[in-house]
């Protein structure tokens, strides 16, 4: 190969991997130790096999790697590659002892002089590099081919299920009157009706309709008819399991009528289903409530609701003010169906149990304390929950919730979050920030309502009082006083063991994990320092720009390999798929192209709760303000880990945006989006 042509060849590929290594330079990647080292692995042609050594002076840990961040180019992000290092003379760090003086400048590429044995050398290295390139291709196709041979098994095992009819019929009901806080409040109840046409399991994929009496006698119900009454959809999912359908009940595990009833003595017609879980399992051994179970069927819910309307079979109910409501798990999954409302990510497991052709976004969303955005749910939880040193913690323990606190940070500040008045909601490397002052204005408001009723507060050490005002939180002190409830890590367990987990096995596999953290880690905590990773990494973006094609071909081969190491963890069998992770989070599809996201939202979190951070609804919260969604967000005082605690307010804030007069428009500006 010519020196010019071949330089021509190399400036392209040491641009783009020069962006690749300054992108990840915070994950955990290949860093080379010692520049000594490389100018002898320089010298020796690596072996072509990935299952043979790697060059000498080249360390990877794949298991480290974010699944994102080697294969980012200027391309793909928008930003124009930094040639400036490549045509810039610099410090040659990798002349041996005598070879120059301290200080001495590497000649421009233009200067080198090729040898027989570099050309031999270039060859060699770009043979390799081809032959990694079609490795990691072969390695996708058969991750494709695996998976679509899975899925015809599986339809297979269930071609000759039950097929149900989902038109609505209006003359199946029964009357009842129940007492809604001294209230009588009289309804028709449709029950039990099947809402796809190939459920995999009926029991657990159908739904109730619930409507108050007056409408089909031409009354009103707090100023609501037959043809406008907002449409209440609460769902009884807790810890993922299979959600029942939640009835009319007098009585509710806080004082009074339960949230279904509430909302019938309010005037709504209330709609709700049941979902399969984690737990559900066929007789024929397959698991057929993983995710993403739990959100098509509450999908699919919404859509026989708006088909059924839509015909005229559906005697009542304004569609376009579908208000959805559920708590812990159940409120992650109301936050992601009023996230991702039509999302096209869904169409296929939709279309595979016979739902209605129809939308499925909708109006409001009601989510008590959400665990969702599940991938990042460890982070913030050892940022806010992570146990002083010597807290009984073993190494090993303590090591973990460090770095997974220390990565916090770096998420965080990638989201480009904004106050209400434009500012940066950001943290420092340590912690510290502009976010976690937010997250204590949260508590301190939270105190100072309390505080406004006349609770009393004085002896509660972490709040700072002055003449009837909540002025300051110790954070510290804080965390000391709840105790965190979870193990390390508190949602992607490296045994396995949490309902998350569960949540995430496959139609074959019980359990899997869904972040490569936990995955690199199944069965030992010892983990490398986070920040020493990141030095590491720098180190290795530093010798690049001053290395010599030899030595820039050996870094390109040496990223390909830990990107092949990676495709291999991404392709166990203990690993959900990027897709399944990313169809139960809310955050990738608020105001994506041709997603709906409900233009109204309530999001409680109770200031006792340690089963989740406050930091991932205060995340979500926030995206959807910077989105331009109308946001509801607070701390419930007193209150853990619950929901329903303040039915009153919640129908209150429902019944006014059902009644506003821009609630159409609102509803037209999102659909055009």
């Amino acid at each position: 190969m010519k020196p010019e042509k071949f330089r021509s060849k190399l400036y392209i590929t040491a641009s783009v991997l020069s962006a690749i290594l300054h992108f990840s330079a915070a994950s955990a990647a290949p860093a080379v130790t010692d520049t000594a080292a490389l100018q002898a692995a320089a010298a020796t042609p690596a072996q072509t096999e990935i299952t043979a050594p790697r060059p000498d002076h080249i360390t990877t840990d794949a298991t480290a790697s974010a699944p994102d961040t080697l294969e980012t180019t200027p391309e793909q992000t928008g930003e124009p590659p930094d040639h400036s290092a490549e045509f810039k003379p610099v410090q040659n760090e990798f002349l041996k002892e005598g070879e120059g003086l301290p200080g001495s400048e590497i000649p421009y590429e233009g200067e080198i002089k090729w040898t027989r044995e570099m050309r031999k050398k270039d060859k060699i290295l770009a043979k390799e590099i081809r032959i990694l390139k079609r490795q990691r291709q072969a390695l996708s196709e058969q991750r494709s081919k695996a998976r679509k041979t899975q899925n015809k098994a599986f339809e297979e095992a269930f071609k000759n299920r039950q097929e149900y009819s989902i038109v609505f019929n209006p003359s199946d009901y029964t009357s009842k009157t129940m007492n809604a806080n001294g209230e009588s409040v009289s309804f028709r109840a449709y029950e039990h009706l099947v809402y796809a046409e190939h459920p995999y399991s009926a029991e657990n994929q159908m739904l109730s309709v619930y409507i108050p009496e007056a409408y089909f006698h031409g009354k009103t119900v707090n100023g609501f008819t037959a043809e406008t009454a907002p449409v209440f959809m609460p769902n009884g999912v807790g810890g993922y399991m299979p959600g029942e359908i939640v009835e009319p009940s007098e009585t509710s595990r806080h004082q009074g009528a339960n949230a279904a009833l509430y909302a019938l003595s309010n005037g709504y017609v209330v709609v709700s289903p049941a979902v399969r879980g984690r737990t559900l399992q066929a007789k024929n051994g397959y698991y057929i409530g993983k995710a993403p179970a739990l959100i098509t069927d509450y999908k699919a819910a919404v859509r026989f609701v708006r088909k059924n309307r839509r015909s005229g079979l559906l005697p009542a109910g304004d569609t376009e003010k579908i208000i959805v409501s559920g708590t812990s798990a159940g409120g992650a999954l109301a936050a992601l169906l009023g996230a991702a409302g039509n999302a096209a990510d869904y169409e296929t497991p939709l279309k595979a149990m016979g739902a209605a052709r129809e939308r499925d976004d909708v109006f409001a969303v009601m989510a008590y304390c959400p665990i969702t955005n599940l991938e990042h749910a460890d982070m913030a939880y050892e940022w806010m929950f992570r146990s002083e040193e010597g807290a009984g913690l073993t190494e090993a323990q303590a090591n973990a919730s460090a770095q997974l606190k220390n990565s916090f940070p770096d998420y965080l500040n990638s989201l480009n979050l904004r106050d209400s008045l434009g500012g940066r909601l950001n943290l420092s490397p340590d912690g510290d920030g502009i976010f976690r002052e937010y997250i204590e204005s949260l508590y301190l408001s939270s105190a100072q309502e309390a505080l406004d009723i006349g609770e009393d507060l004085s002896r509660i050490d972490w709040l700072t009082l002055s003449e009837g005002q909540a002025v300051h939180m110790d954070f510290a002190k804080y965390r000391r006083s709840l105790k965190r409830l979870k193990g390390i890590p508190a949602f992607d367990a490296f045994d396995l063991s949490s309902a998350e987990n569960h949540e995430f096995g496959s139609a074959e596999t019980d359990r899997r994990h869904f972040t490569l953290f936990s995955l690199g880690n199944s069965g030992s905590v010892a983990l490398p320092d986070p920040g020493e990773e990141k030095a590491k990494q720098g180190k290795k973006a530093a010798l690049y720009r001053s290395a010599t094609p030899i030595e820039k071909l050996y870094l390109e081969k040496a990223v390909l390999l830990e990107q092949i190491e990676k495709d291999k963890q991404d392709f166990s069998p203990y690993m959900a798929e990027e897709r399944e992770i990313r169809m139960l989070n809310p955050m990738g599809y608020i105001n994506r192209k041709g997603v709906a996201t409900a233009p109204y939202w309530r999001i409680r979190h109770g200031a006792l709760d340690s089963d989740t951070a406050l930091a991932i609804p205060a995340i979500l919260a926030a995206k959807l303000r910077n989105a331009g969604k109308n946001v509801d967000f607070k701390v419930a005082w007193g209150y853990g880990h619950d929901g329903d605690y303040d039915l009153p307010d919640l129908f209150a804030w429902t019944d006014r945006i059902a009644k506003l007069k821009d609630t159409t428009e609102a509803i037209l500006k999102e659909k055009k989006k």
